[in-house]
C-alpha cells in the first residue's frame, strides 16, 4: 500500500505512528515496538484440571492471509 504524503494531513513529520502503524515516506509498516509488546505479553491459557471425557469444540476460520482457531467447551453450572 502506498500513500501520497502530500495529500495526507496526518503526516506531520517524515515518520509518524498512526493507528498502530509506522508511516514513513508514503509507506505503511508494522510498529515493531507494538508487535514486540503484544508477542511478549500473550497469556498462556492452561486448563487447571483437564477432563479427558469433556467434549471440545473447535471453531476454525481460514482465508488467504490468516488462520483463526477457537477451542471451547460447554459446561453447565448450578446457580444457587
Amino acid at each position: 500500500m502506498h500513500l501520497n504524503p502530500f495529500k495526507c494531513t496526518f503526516l506531520k513529520y517524515l515518520q509518524d505512528i498512526f493507528l498502530g502503524y509506522m508511516l514513513s515516506n508514503g509507506r505503511i509498516k508494522e510498529n515493531l515496538k507494538k508487535c514486540n509488546i503484544m508477542l511478549t505479553s500473550l497469556p498462556t491459557l492452561v486448563q487447571p484440571n483437564p477432563n479427558p471425557r469433556e467434549m471440545l469444540i473447535i471453531y476454525l476460520a481460514v482465508n488467504d492471509e490468516t488462520v483463526n482457531l477457537v477451542l471451547v467447551t460447554k459446561r453447565v453450572k448450578d446457580i444457587h
